[in-house]
């Protein structure tokens, strides 16, 4: 039923915005006449800009006609229900302010009686027997009832600040700045709580009703901010083309900017755009929001991160920005814009205040990832994998789709970094599949390039180099040049299984490289340890001691954990002496992977100075963790050297998640925690088909017959898939 729901929107309106899609799937409650007229109405810009979708003029009518019979009062009733929640405590409340006397729930028997709802006092609530139905009573009244109506939906709200001021707001008939102030407040709670469907349209409504130009443009401005995070671009684009940006502050400017080069000029111009506006960066405007300043520089902060260096005039000037704004408390915003904006310079400062902020239960899934970004960025690896997968975790039960698409790529790039390849495959596929309906053009090379790593740590070179070409087909046509970073990590990791340190250290040396094409002041700071190996194994002595002589300074100076950790390994291979190799090793901050590649480099290095048997607790140990976390080529390099040390090791047999995809893997494992097929498909938003042909093929590989021996042959579930 939901497939062929889906269908009959896709076929009315075969180019809607997936939000709004899902809109209207809501909304007609599977009815197939209601699928089609809701569709053709959203296609209209201002489909969803009122809360609501309405219906042709003939079927208004037609639908209005069959409550025409009804008492006065009971259409009133009707009309209350259709424009709020439909609660029976509610609709009667509200009806009996309207009418101005008493109203009970039996009086909506009438309604009932003609089949125009079901019967309440079964429901609790006033429910449509026909979707259409709604939306005439909605739409179908006059003016004056419809204002009347949610003017007591606001009184009968008035102690949930979100309901009254949007009632008050559609009850108003001319601008008025102290609703619209309102409504805006109300929006900012609405989107600070992951809804940014219902904050788009408080901003727009808040538009409508401000009678001062720049305040309009500021709140049309948040409205342009919300439907990007819902998804809907076209909508980003039609509010382009309408806000005057000449009243607003310089990040809000700069972000509509970036928001029109990518989604209307569809490329990246590096520098150019942002270097335009440098030389405005003066004083805040009278009126300045704070909350959208801090929210505009977090989509700025994003591009200057990926986009320029960090001696760029542009980003000085948002940082002194930032600085300048009123002192609060310091939000999960503000830290992760001061994090991306001086990665480097505020990377010790950003850590203390991550150290002094309380994560709570009360924190929203979006911080959780500001806070989990802004301690990768830094290199705190312990905090951004707890703060990411709570993240991830709290935004499948509902977040912005642009959110969970960004925190989804985070925790992608932290399990790269900790070498749990397996779920770093899963989650990389899961973003390619929400590629269409996040809509950004980098969303999807992005996560070519991730799975590409993730591939070439499994030793899977074929798969690796297909997606990281596939990723540099589209970063390099589009302009993305900064992030190639991404696929110069991919091409080493790939390189450095395969055998081929030379070629792994000519990749990543790139991106510690200025001037060269994917140099990265930031992300070079996260791959000193591959950089070391594979500098080590290449025979580059020379250049690895150049190479630890550059970052100290750094490290000391940004107090990154991952940096110290990775300089230790450095050290260590470098002076390959048992005292470097110890001291690496006690770092209590080192990674599981970290301290594999430790105990790898440190038996070699005693089985080489002819320790052998010394060599062999070390090259077991790693050896165990390669296995474990799926990096088969490090974990057959260990096995390797034991056998040179003298101990018989026996060639594993593919354990469950060898033998599966990685998106098979991610099906298998939700379906041993129980869920069904259909609430896997929302979670992968696929068909519930589709995941039964799916499982029709894990079955065999994994020698098993029903759902219910999955758990046994996975073993344990692996990451965020066993919370």
């Amino acid at each position: 039923a939901d497939d062929a729901a889906d269908l009959i929107v896709r076929r009315h309106a075969p180019d809607l915005p997936p939000v709004t899609r899902r809109r209207v799937l809501a909304e007609a409650e599977g009815n197939p006449l209601a699928l089609a007229e809701f569709a053709v109405a959203a296609r209209s810009p201002e489909a969803l800009a009122h809360g609501s979708l309405a219906l042709t003029e003939r079927l208004e009518k037609a639908f209005a006609d069959r409550a025409a019979g009804l008492p006065e009062n009971v259409r009133v009733a009707l009309t209350v229900a259709a424009l709020g929640e439909g609660a029976v405590d509610e609709v009667v409340a509200a009806t009996g302010l309207v009418i101005g006397g008493p109203f009970g729930s039996d009086d909506l028997e009438p309604a009932v009686a003609g089949r125009l709802i079901d019967p309440p006092a079964r429901l609790g609530a006033v429910r449509f027997r026909h979707p259409l139905m709604r939306s005439a009573m909605r739409h179908g009244v006059s003016e004056p009832v419809r204002r009347a109506c949610h003017r007591a939906l606001a009184e009968v709200n008035g102690d949930d600040p979100y309901r009254r001021a949007w009632h008050r707001a559609a009850a108003a008939d001319r601008p008025d700045e102290d609703l619209a102030a309102e409504l805006e407040a109300a929006g900012k709670l609405v989107y600070a709580a992951a809804n940014p469907a219902a904050a788009y349209r408080m901003y727009r409504r808040a538009a409508e009703l401000t009678p001062e130009h720049a305040a309009r443009q500021r709140r049309l401005a948040a409205a342009l901010f919300a439907a990007f995070d819902m998804g809907d671009h076209r909508e980003v684009v039609r509010l382009c083309g309408v806000i005057d940006p000449a009243p607003l502050d310089l990040p809000t400017r700069l972000a509509i900017a970036l928001h029109e080069e990518v989604l209307v000029d569809r490329r990246w111009s590096g520098s150019l755009l942002l270097t335009h506006f440098a030389d405005e960066a003066g004083l805040l405007p009278p009126g300045t929001d704070a909350d959208q300043v801090v929210l505009a520089l977090r989509v700025l902060t994003m591009r200057l991160y990926w986009g320029i260096g960090e001696g760029d005039p542009l980003r000085g000037a948002m940082l002194e920005i930032l600085d300048r704004l009123p002192d609060g408390p310091a939000s999960s915003a503000r830290i992760l814009s001061e994090c991306m904006l001086a990665p480097v310079d505020r990377a010790a400062s950003v850590l203390e205040q991550l150290r002094r902020t309380p994560v709570s239960s009360a924190l929203q899934p979006v911080e959780l990832w500001e806070l989990g970004l802004a301690a990768q960025v830094c290199g705190d690896m312990a905090t951004a994998g707890r703060l990411l997968t709570r993240a991830v975790a709290g935004m499948r039960q509902g977040s912005s789709v642009v959110d969970f698409v960004n925190a989804l790529s985070s925790l992608c790039l932290q399990l790269l970094l900790e070498g749990d390849v397996r779920q770093a495959a899963v989650l990389a596929d899961e973003i390619t599949a929400l590629v269409p309906e996040a809509g950004m053009p980098l969303y999807d090379p992005t996560a070519r390039a991730m799975g590409a790593a993730a591939a070439g740590l499994r030793g899977d070179a074929t798969t690796a180099e297909q997606l990281a070409a596939q990723a540099e087909q589209v970063l390099v046509p589009f302009g993305a040049v900064p992030v190639l970073a991404l696929v110069r990590m991919c091409r080493a990791f790939t390189a450095l299984g395969q055998n081929r340190p030379d070629e792994a250290y000519e990749e990543l040396v790139t991106v510690f490289t200025p001037g060269a094409s994917s140099y990265h002041h930031a992300f070079r700071l996260l791959l000193v340890q591959p950089l070391a190996e594979a500098a080590i194994l290449a025979g580059r002595r020379d250049d690895l001691a150049a190479l630890i002589d550059e970052m100290t300074p750094v490290a000391v100076r940004t107090g990154s954990p991952i940096l110290r950790t990775g300089l230790d390994y450095a050290r260590a291979v470098l002076a390959d002496d048992d005292t470097s190799f110890r001291h690496a090793l006690a770092d209590p901050q080192l990674t599981v992977l970290g301290r594999a590649h430790l105990e790898l480099a440190f038996g070699r290095s005693m089985r080489l100075r002819r320790r052998a048997v010394e060599s062999r607790s070390y090259l077991r140990s790693a050896q165990h963790t390669y296995e474990a976390l799926g990096l088969a080529p490090w974990a057959d390099n260990a096995r390797t050297h034991l056998r040179a040390a003298g101990e018989r090791v026996e060639t594993p047999t593919s354990d469950a998640a060898d033998l599966l995809t990685p998106q098979e893997l991610h099906i298998a494992a939700l379906a041993a925690r129980g869920l069904t097929n259909r609430e896997i498909a929302q979670r992968l938003y696929v068909s519930h088909r589709t995941i039964g042909a799916h499982l029709y093929h894990i079955y065999p590989k994994l020698g098993v017959t029903s759902r219910n021996e999955l758990a046994g042959a996975l073993g344990p579930i692996p990451g965020e898939f066993a919370a």
